[in-house]
């Protein structure tokens, strides 16, 4: 039976997946159709090598949230004065909304106002399990080896059956950091907001917040939480940094988000730093196929900068990029109001185009999908040209966030 496409969009106050009309989507155990962590995969790609088509979407199920997402920063500031600019893009929006994972027919997301993380059918999308933490879930669970991985602002990271959802083991980043008040609530002084990257064996975790405390880069086991079998450590990187955002791995490298700064470079391997990359600060970051880094969006009215590999040299940046995807020698970039298309060796435009969608960038075979306010759109890849008698859809929420997974995009 040829494979039955999904379309899976997560809405600022719940989530909403579109099948293809007259197909039921049949979930397959352990193989490449899952979506496991945020954007795919470890390189945050973003990118499905599926076909798709869009003319046949339709809405299958939604799930609401009883409470909307309660994001870790408010939002840029209004006005820079000393430089004289308005609308300043946003550093640290890493958790407008509930960014889901997709693993052998059950939807994985965390919930950053009701301190858990869900399961659901992605057939019918009903509720199979609910695992309460102690703070906000704000980073896309790691689904693997039949276990979901999260770190929470609690302090601590986390393993659950990915069937029953019961926890397997807890582990502190920081055991002995304090306790404050955040968003109304108390949180650690070393939340884990980087997620939990599992590489091979180990399930590796950052604990940082406050610049003027030391964070600390962790690898556990991930079979067992041991932090003291092989290869693992708990290292104490110093103060200055502000670990927060899904991390990348490129290599032995870590790409480490830090809001305000320039990603810090960090060897999974040893648990060291590496330095960090040159450019603006920002959440947004993707491993591109050469292996180079590209990270945003930046300071001021924001821009993404283009890293030859690991090694901090920048080599081009992108004004007032939001979001981006890479594929064969071509990038894709958001921009507020505009989708472009770029040639990397030449650095030429090939086309751009005019959209309400700029916040979220995916792509799925020859398709571009993008998220927007309340609102998701479906461009061709060699054009721009969008298809939206079934392929632009409209819900009443602030945001829409895109995710995907080859044979099937949710």
């Amino acid at each position: 039976m040829r494979a039955l496409f999904s379309f899976f969009i997560c809405l600022l106050m719940g989530l909403t997946v579109l099948t293809e009309r007259g197909s039921a989507w049949a979930p397959q155990e352990g193989t490449r159709t899952d979506w496991p962590t945020h954007r795919g995969d470890l390189r945050r790609s973003g990118v499905s090598p599926s076909t798709l088509e869009v003319p046949r979407l339709a809405p299958q199920w939604s799930w609401a949230s009883t409470h909307g997402p309660s994001p870790a920063w408010p939002g840029p500031a209004r006005w820079d004065a000393y430089a004289g600019l308005a609308g300043l893009s946003s550093m640290r929006n890493y958790d407008p909304v509930f960014h889901p994972s997709v693993a052998a027919g059950r939807v994985y997301f965390g919930s950053s106002s009701e301190d858990a993380v869900f399961c659901l059918d992605a057939v019918s999308g009903q509720t199979l399990w609910r695992h309460p933490v102690g703070g906000p879930v704000r980073v896309t669970p790691h689904v693997q080896g039949g276990r979901v991985f999260f770190g929470s602002d609690d302090g601590s990271a986390y393993c659950v059956d990915a069937i029953s959802g019961e926890r397997v083991w807890r582990v502190a980043g920081q055991p002995d950091a304090a306790r404050i008040w955040n968003n109304g609530r108390m949180i650690s002084t070393h939340p884990v907001r980087t997620g939990v990257c599992v590489i091979g064996e180990r399930a590796v975790f950052g604990a940082s917040l406050l610049p003027w405390e030391s964070s600390a880069i962790i690898a556990v086991d991930a079979e067992t939480g041991s932090v003291d079998a092989p290869g693992c450590y708990r290292r104490t990187l110093g103060a200055g940094m502000t670990l927060e955002g899904t991390m990348a791995v490129a290599g032995d490298l870590l790409v480490v988000p830090q809001g305000r700064v320039a990603p810090l470079l960090l060897d999974h391997v040893r648990g060291e730093s590496r330095g960090s990359l040159a450019g603006g600060g920002g959440s947004f970051c993707i491993i591109d196929p050469e292996g180079g880094v590209l990270h945003g969006p930046g300071n001021k009215d924001g821009w993404i900068t283009d890293s030859k590999g690991t090694g901090g040299e920048s080599v081009a940046s992108y004004s007032k990029g939001t979001a981006m995807v890479v594929g064969e020698h071509v990038a894709y970039m958001l921009s507020p109001g505009q989708l472009g298309a770029l040639d990397r060796p030449t650095q030429s435009i090939l086309w751009t185009v005019e959209t309400s969608c700029s916040d979220s960038l995916i792509m799925v075979g020859s398709w571009l999908v993008l998220g927007g306010m309340g609102r998701v759109e479906a461009a061709e890849r060699s054009s721009g040209k969008r298809r939206c008698q079934g392929g632009c859809m409209v819900w009443p929420a602030r945001r829409a966030n895109c995710s995907s997974l080859p044979t099937k995009v949710f």
